[in-house]
């Protein structure tokens, strides 16, 4: 008997498309599944995303059982975790010279991929202005 034969399917430009729709999914609110609160305000968001992009979240949300977990974040501003948030979606991200600071310290608690190194500095992050 011979060997059985395989088809292989393959999204042709998965990433892209996999990166477009990752960014649309965070205004999709019938999927959000867990409430980030900061000190002046919360954002709802998606486990499964959080979870892929921070260690520190994965672990706080796979500890917690409830349906629908709220999360309070001590000590960070909305704008700072909006733009933790956006930077998760949409993998881009400006941040304001004067927030740049906050924002990789925030980074780097929550162990965000691609900012939690403790090497990045102002000079690793691209800088993109006058738009």
């Amino acid at each position: 008997m011979g060997v059985p034969k395989k088809y292989n399917f393959q999204l042709k430009d998965s990433e892209r498309k996999i990166s477009e729709t990752w960014k649309g999914i965070q205004s999709k609110s019938e999927f959000h599944d867990v409430t980030l609160a900061c000190e002046e305000n919360q954002l709802n968001a998606h486990k499964v995303i959080l979870s892929s992009f921070s260690p520190v979240l994965q672990k706080i949300l796979t500890s917690n059982y409830h349906q629908h977990p709220l999360i309070y974040l001590r000590g960070i501003s909305y704008s700072i975790l909006s733009n933790i948030i956006e930077y998760i979606y949409k993998g881009e991200v400006s941040i304001a010279e004067k927030d740049l600071n906050s924002f990789l310290e925030v980074a780097r608690e929550l162990k965000i991929k691609g900012l939690s190194q403790n090497d990045t500095t102002k000079d690793d992050i691209i800088k993109i202005s006058n738009y």
